[in-house]
């Protein structure tokens, strides 16, 4: 497989799973036609990407996000504090 290969994530698929190509085309158009069902496409023309309004708005959600969030080292330090008196 190379790199640049556009095939290379369902050769991979195919040898990790095991999977005839008659199987794997088969399990595709079942998602394919369980997509539609849902009203889910996809094209590349489906894909939106999102606005500088929207960037904006996930910078600053994961920036607080970020300042909420206590590493899990600093829970453990302050429950020893706490504990030791």
């Amino acid at each position: 497989m190379a790199p640049g290969d556009k095939n290379a994530g369902r050769d991979e698929a195919a040898y990790r799973l095991n999977l005839g190509e008659s199987q794997a085309e088969a399990l595709r158009k079942q998602g394919v036609r369980s997509g539609e069902k849902r009203g889910k496409s996809y094209e590349p023309s489906s894909l939106r990407l999102p606005n500088p309004h929207e960037e904006d708005q996930m910078e600053k959600a994961a920036t607080a996000s970020n300042q909420k969030r206590t590493h899990v080292t600093e829970k453990i330090a302050n429950q020893y504090r706490d504990s030791r008196g």
